[in-house]
């Protein structure tokens, strides 16, 4: 009447289910953070739209930056919830808050206007580059730190 290998797949569905649920209050290492921000970076596509981004840049459309730094954003505010290195994790809440303000810049803007050049500058120099370079010295060889 059962078919034995679908109640098996089931329960091992159920099986795998529970036990990444019951794993999921465990912090990932260092280590383990890196290979995450590789994998989603890998699934949200982030080399590809940074491409994008610098090749809009010098058509002057800003909209695939968004794009990258919103997808940039998804993978660090993921990785940082679910990593036990607090450091790697206030880096990664770090680097959002920066690409959000970045974002508030340039979304639906011209690299054109006047005062464009002068706020991205001014950004720029207001931020604290020493959490980006924690995130490349913790994971060393990552889409982070490619070389």
């Amino acid at each position: 009447m059962f078919n034995k290998a679908a109640i098996t797949m089931t329960a091992l569905a159920v099986t795998s289910t529970l036990a990444l649920t019951a794993c999921s209050s465990t912090k990932l290492s260092t280590v383990e953070s890196c290979a995450l921000i590789d994998e989603l970076a890998v699934e949200h596509s982030i080399k590809e739209k940074w491409e994008m981004a610098y090749i809009a840049i010098l058509a002057e459309n800003t909209e695939p930056v968004v794009d990258a730094l919103e997808a940039a954003s998804i993978v660090y505010r993921e990785v940082s919830e679910q990593t036990g290195d607090r450091s790697l994790r206030t880096a990664l809440n770090t680097s959002v808050e920066n690409y959000q303000e970045f974002i508030e810049i340039i979304k639906g803007r011209s690299p054109n206007e006047p005062t464009f050049d002068a706020e991205v500058e001014e950004l720029t120099d207001e931020m604290d580059d020493g959490h980006v370079e924690y995130i490349r010295r913790s994971c060393p060889g990552s889409i982070v730190d490619p070389d």
